[in-house]
């Protein structure tokens, strides 16, 4: 194997939790169990079970698809953010972290969802980035002005 490709392969995100240790094998194992039987997504079962925190998750996510994370607490949302189009942002759990005139960064709590990013891109009038935040950051009553959505 060349130098480098394993940072260019696909890593599941039990695989990156179990990494981190923040699950053990038998952890893994049981939610990989309840997955198959209940459709849910891994890091959502994780963290309804209090193994993980939804922190946790968003920064497997971040590593799995190779996007910086933001943390709202740190850094939150500018109060004159852009807002973003109500489908887009619900369905991505979604706010504007920074803007420039000609660029803009967008956290996203579901990095998976390929076709609201791209209906995002699609109806922002600049360059996108995309960064992984803790969507659970967004339900915080302080957030609610950053996140609150207007139709483009």
């Amino acid at each position: 194997m060349a130098e480098g490709a394993i940072e260019n392969e696909w890593v599941p995100i039990g695989t990156l939790l179990l990494r981190r240790r923040l699950i053990s094998p038998e952890q893994l194992e049981l939610a990989l169990v309840e997955r198959e039987q209940s459709g849910r997504r891994l890091g959502e079962l994780l963290v309804s079970w209090g193994w993980v925190s939804s922190r946790d998750v968003a920064m497997a996510l971040a590593e799995q698809f190779q996007l910086p994370y933001h943390d709202l607490d740190a850094a939150p949302a500018p109060e004159d953010a852009t807002r973003l189009p109500i489908a887009e942002a619900a369905e991505l759990d979604a706010v504007v972290v920074a803007e420039t005139d000609d660029h803009i960064v967008v956290g996203v709590g579901d990095p998976t969802n390929i076709s609201a990013i791209e209906r995002l891109r699609d109806s922002l009038d600049r360059v996108v980035s995309l960064v992984v935040i803790d969507a659970k950051g967004l339900e915080s009553p302080l957030r609610t002005p950053y996140h609150a959505v207007q139709e483009a």
